[in-house]
């Protein structure tokens, strides 16, 4: 009999859930050390593919880029031992204005790790009102404690565009300076804006004290445009600056053609990149005249010329990568600006200069200039420097943007690279984490496969002992069943033989014969499986009585039996098992023991099942035969046998129910 090799059950469960454990490593969701960020309950795909989309969503964001040489700082308040002080600063916007954003901008300090907030104040609030109102009321609060830090980048607070006239930051707690611990209030810029117009460009500033302020700290400098940040748009598109050449005159003028009428309401000048290098090559006011005016027209002679700005650069103190100002509506299609103090150029060759990266004419804070026609009074640039420069919306770092969009997209890339950062850091420990489980999964698959290798063997082995097992249950069931039931026919034969002149009990003989080769008969169909013979063995107790009788017609038979419900709450295999065993013990006795006298005691308990013989016959037993030994290692029973005076054989079995609960197969 050959068997196709199936490996064992438990063996296919492991391998299945080893397979199964090691596909969903990908998707292990660990428990991460930043649940607060929300980031736990995502799966590592979807970490995989938010650190995706903010890489993506950063390249197309203004790069945070810093201004350096020399230049106003902002505003800083007197210096103190403790924390808890009260200082506020309050811009005058002189006009009800419906402010959507409120930008604060903190100072910069350079450390040895790079730029960082220096004395940015650990708890302030931000409040507005109306002119009348003294008052007013708290629209923003920052906690340092429970508040997420802007670091370098500005801090933004959206309004509901209600009209105000006045802005006050006011710091109730102060933080340390970097310079020497003592406490201060120390921000860069206040801006307000309506749409894309800086409301607070330059208007008036009151403090709660200014007894420490100097050109590069004082109240106006919150207000006067000028910020620690280059704009940096990162795009692919770039252009110089455009440098005059040397003495081009006292009064020199630059003109730009709008073509069409537009009502005009700022203008912001922007430098001519001196911070391209670091160090600069030239201080921050090269080429940016001392004394200039801006005019507008609607002819090209300005015959109807209006005087729209006047302003007045005294240092370097005022000038920065841009200068911004505002001024009242006016339509207008020529702009001209007239330096009447220009730049003077202190080189091998010494005269007036100009010098701008770009000019932009502002309508609602956006630029209407771009890559508008440029006329001069003076002999244009012949070393590379075109004047078309000055009205390309280009600078050496690409676009330049509006500047609310601008520093709303410092915001953002600072909100995006502080979620990258956590992302990053959670990817990096679910990586390691995952690179421990694929290990140790490895490790697993090699032990599995091990196994495995072993198991072909050690399954061969075992299904050669199931097919003797088999082979020994069908000759035990041959022999047990079959056998005693064609000696038990032919014992009947020589009944019915001696009843010959007795027609009752010749008739009964011949009943129970054709009962027996009934049985026999469906003994031999199943002797491969007994338990399938729905006939044999179902009343136990019943069958045993019976064998009892038939077999052992001949002899005095005591049959004492207790317990029968444990009998018939036996599994059919151990009651089959039982019954044959019994029965083999019966027709041995008929066959071999010349008995005339048994005795048969049988004991059932929850427990366990005894079951003893006791024949006064010759007693000239050795050995065990080796069909009750058989049937009894089938039971996994523990049998004993021994001689008993004067004469005759004990046999005992006993059957462990407790052992056989716990090794059921």
């Amino acid at each position: 009999m050959h068997q196709q090799f199936i490996p064992p059950l438990n063996t296919i469960r492991i391998f299945l859930a080893v397979c199964i454990y090691t596909l969903s490593l990908p998707l292990l969701n660990a428990s991460p050390s930043l649940s607060e960020s929300g980031l736990s309950d995502l799966w590592l795909p979807e970490l995989e593919q938010l650190k995706v989309e903010i890489e993506s969503e950063l390249q197309a964001l203004a790069h945070i880029s810093l201004n350096s040489g020399i230049g106003a700082v902002g505003y800083r308040s007197p210096s103190y031992a403790e924390a808890d002080h009260l200082e506020w600063v309050q811009v005058d916007l002189q006009a009800d204005s419906p402010i959507d954003t409120i930008f604060i901008v903190p100072t910069l300090w350079r450390d040895t790790t790079g730029f960082v907030s220096d004395a940015f104040p650990a708890h302030f609030t931000v409040s507005i009102g109306t002119e009348g109102d003294a008052v007013g009321r708290v629209v923003y609060e920052y906690n340092s404690d429970s508040d997420v830090f802007t670091g370098i980048s500005p801090l933004q607070i959206p309004l509901a565009g209600e009209p105000i006239s006045w802005i006050r930051v006011a710091a109730t707690r102060l933080s340390p300076r970097a310079l020497d611990d003592r406490y201060v209030f120390q921000i860069s810029d206040i801006m307000a804006f309506e749409g894309d117009v800086d409301r607070a460009l330059r208007k008036p500033v009151t403090t709660s004290s200014r007894e420490y302020e100097s050109r590069a700290r004082n109240a106006m400098a919150l207000v006067d445009g000028i910020l620690p940040y280059l704009i940096n748009s990162g795009s692919s598109q770039q252009s110089r600056a455009y440098v005059s050449p040397v003495a081009i005159g006292d009064k020199p003028s630059i003109t730009i053609d709008l073509l069409e009428e537009y009502s005009v309401s700022g203008v912001r000048l922007h430098g001519a990149d001196q911070s391209d290098t670091v160090p600069t090559t030239h201080a921050g006011e090269f080429g940016m005249p001392i004394h200039f005016i801006l005019q507008s027209s609607n002819s090209a002679d300005f015959a109807d010329a209006t005087l729209l700005l006047e302003a007045h650069l005294n240092s370097i103190f005022e000038i920065g990568p841009f200068v911004s100002w505002n001024f009242p509506e006016q339509s207008a299609r020529y702009i001209r600006l007239t330096a009447l103090e220009p730049y003077i150029y202190d080189g091998k060759v010494q005269g007036t200069r100009l010098a701008f990266a770009e000019i932009e004419v502002l309508q609602d804070g956006l630029n209407i200039a771009t890559n508008k026609s440029v006329l001069a009074n003076f002999e244009l640039s012949r070393n590379g420097h075109t004047v078309s420069a000055l009205t390309d919306g280009l600078n050496i770092y690409g676009e330049i943007l509006p500047q609310r969009q601008w520093l709303g997209e410092l915001v953002r890339r600072h909100e995006l690279e502080s979620t990258l950062h956590q992302v990053k850091a959670e990817l990096s420990e679910r990586y390691a984490r995952q690179k421990v489980l694929l290990r140790w999964a490895i490790i697993a698959a090699v032990c599995l496969l091990l196994l495995i290798v072993f198991t072909i063997p050690y399954n061969r082995m075992l299904s050669y002992r199931k097919e003797v097992r088999i082979r020994e249950r069908i000759a035990a069931n041959l022999h047990d069943e079959l056998g005693a039931n064609l000696h038990a026919i032919g014992m009947l034969g020589d009944v019915a033989e001696r009843s010959i002149n007795a027609p009752q009990r010749l008739i009964e003989s011949v009943r129970r014969i054709r009962k027996l080769t009934e049985r026999t008969g469906a003994a031999a169909r199943h002797c491969t499986n007994m338990l399938e013979a729905e006939s044999i063995c179902e009343d136990v107790v019943l069958e045993i009585e019976q064998d009892a009788q038939r077999l052992l017609s001949d002899y005095e038979v005591r049959l004492h039996i207790e317990g029968k419900a444990h009998l018939h709450a036996l599994p059919r295999r151990k009651r089959l098992d039982l019954y044959l065993f019994f029965k083999e013990c019966l027709t041995n006795i008929n066959r071999h023991a010349m008995a005339t006298r048994v005795y048969i005691r049988i004991i059932a308990k929850k427990e366990s099942v005894i079951v003893s013989i006791i024949d006064n016959g010759c007693g000239h037993l050795e050995d065990i035969p080796k069909s009750l030994s058989r049937r009894a290692r089938f039971m996994r029973a523990t049998l004993k046998h021994k001689q008993v005076k004067p004469s005759g054989t004990h046999i005992q079995l006993k059957l462990d129910l407790a052992k056989f609960r716990l090794f059921k197969r």
